[in-house]
């Protein structure tokens, strides 16, 4: 997929795929996206975002994705990437019987009522829109009620980073559901950090990784500490 290339087809009226060796010969660096088709000139190009030294590598950014994608996409692992991420999936039981109305609720939030949410690295591990899920998902009947009864300008706090308006106890249980989250995510790896860590640390004679094994623990050191960041984050008391 990597070498699968959008470009504007000959009669200049929809999409086609093609190779640009030359182009795809450029590694990766965090940036910006800066290459776009010249439907005048019947090209595609690409503008450097930075000053590039004669007989220098020539860099382009792949677009902000989590490393779960850029290992499937691009075949590598970016440690400590700005735009790594980790999905949880969520979503209201049918057989919560609050269903229809968290549903409903969600539904006027712009939300779905189940999919897969990021946990992000950086310092607000958690969006406002999975923070706004996990706050519809743990009301009550009485709770649901009165923001069922406000008009949508007033649901926005609920979309917010912070929210006065949930009440200390609706906060407290949205926190400690994510809290709940976040460890059932770690402890659903069958190794531990400092486990992978060993696996890839060069003092480990008696362990000869492949290139793709070594990807793959890569990979699972990066999730795990994002999630384990992600946590201590909740656990300061920040959602």
């Amino acid at each position: 997929m990597t070498r699968q290339n959008a470009v504007v087809s000959a009669d200049g009226g929809d999409l086609t795929q093609a190779l640009i060796p030359l182009w795809d010969m450029c590694n990766h660096a965090d940036g910006k996206l800066s290459t776009d088709f010249n439907v005048a000139l019947d090209r595609s190009e690409c503008v450097a975002w930075r000053a590039v030294p004669a007989g220098a590598q020539v860099f382009i950014f792949y677009g902000d994705r989590p490393n779960c994608d850029r290992l499937i996409h691009n075949g590598f692992v970016q440690p400590g990437a700005a735009s790594d991420a980790v999905r949880v999936r969520l979503g209201v039981a049918r057989a919560d019987p609050l269903h229809a109305e968290k549903v409903a609720l969600l539904q006027r939030l712009g939300l779905a009522a189940a999919g897969d949410w990021e946990l992000r690295s950086g310092p607000r591990p958690v969006s406002d829109q999975l923070a706004a899920f996990v706050r519809v998902l743990c009301m009550d009947k009485g709770q649901l009620e009165r923001w069922a009864a406000s008009s949508d300008a007033d649901l926005e706090p609920l979309l917010a980073e912070e929210c006065p308006q949930l009440g200390a106890d609706l906060s407290a249980k949205a926190l400690a559901f994510l809290q709940v989250r976040v460890k059932l995510k770690l402890a659903a790896y069958p190794t531990s950090l400092e486990f992978d860590e060993a696996l890839l640390s060069d003092d480990v004679q008696d362990r000869k990784l492949s290139q793709c094994a070594r990807l793959a623990v890569q990979l699972r050191v990066e999730e795990k500490r994002l999630l384990q960041a992600a946590l201590a984050h909740l656990e300061g008391g920040a959602a």
